[in-house]
């Protein structure tokens, strides 16, 4: 399955999830349903004394898909829901069902093969300000993504702003690379309020249009940044005075322009 299905997945995943779910549970799984429920203990405990998590997980599943339909997704045991991930890409998964509902974050989060998935290399995708919107979502939840390769993606403001909320809410992310992106103006800035609160060991900025003002917001959020190591801003615009800015603020942290 390839990335653009993935991406086009997710946007229909919200309105056909029960449907395909159970298409699936019918076609490859009818045999085993009923010793699966008998021999295996749901995530959640749907007995009348406890509906705190049946009742308060998935509130858009319940808008789309029949209450009978959304009660009997949310009591599937876990090892059946496994089963139907093993038909999906992890890169499926992580962009498109990720954060369909909080019981699916728990369940993916132990799934194996998943775990494993912790460096996101999308250089040269070309990706647009809607597939950045659907990564940043997923990433800000996500915790077992370390690094994450964007480079030579053409991500505009827009996009730079999504991933900027993005790395307020993820404290996994250590590495980002955002070379060759065109990133100027306004960005920085964005960039700059994400990096006072974010755990960034090492953030790559080379062959931007960083200017002058764009190295000053950086300079003065990194005042408060206490992980970031590695600063790359080669092949910007920042000049003699952003280079102070920086020089300033950090005279022994490690800055390459």
């Amino acid at each position: 399955m390839t990335y653009d299905i993935g991406i086009f997945i997710a946007l229909i995943f919200g309105l056909i999830l029960g449907h395909f779910i159970f298409g699936i549970i019918r076609i490859r799984t009818r045999t085993q349903i009923n010793s699966l429920t008998t021999e295996t203990t749901p995530l959640i405990n749907t007995s009348p004394q406890d509906h705190s998590l049946s009742t308060s997980c998935c509130p858009t599943e319940k808008k789309t898909i029949g209450n009978k339909m959304n009660s009997s997704f949310l009591t599937l045991p876990v090892e059946l829901v496994y089963r139907i991930l093993d038909n999906f890409e992890r890169l499926d998964i992580f962009l498109s069902i990720q954060n369909v509902c909080t019981r699916f974050n728990i369940i993916i989060s132990t799934y194996t093969q998943y775990g494993t998935f912790t460096e996101l290399k999308l250089g040269s995708q070309l990706l647009n300000h809607k597939k950045i919107q659907l990564l940043a979502h997923a990433l800000q939840s996500n915790t077992a993504i370390t690094l994450l390769n964007l480079e030579c993606s053409y991500i505009l403001a827009d996009g730079v702003q999504y991933l900027a909320q993005m790395l307020q809410n993820n404290s996994t992310l250590t590495m980002l690379n955002l070379e060759r992106n065109q990133i100027c103006a306004k960005e920085p800035q964005y960039l700059a309020q994400a990096l006072e609160i974010q755990t960034l060991i090492t953030f790559d900025l080379r062959k931007n249009q960083i200017d002058s003002i764009g190295a000053q917001y950086l300079a003065h959020a990194l005042q408060r940044n206490t992980t970031l190591i590695t600063l790359d801003l080669r092949s910007n615009g920042i000049g003699t005075e952003g280079a102070q800015y920086l020089a300033y603020a950090f005279p022994n942290f490690r800055i390459t322009w």
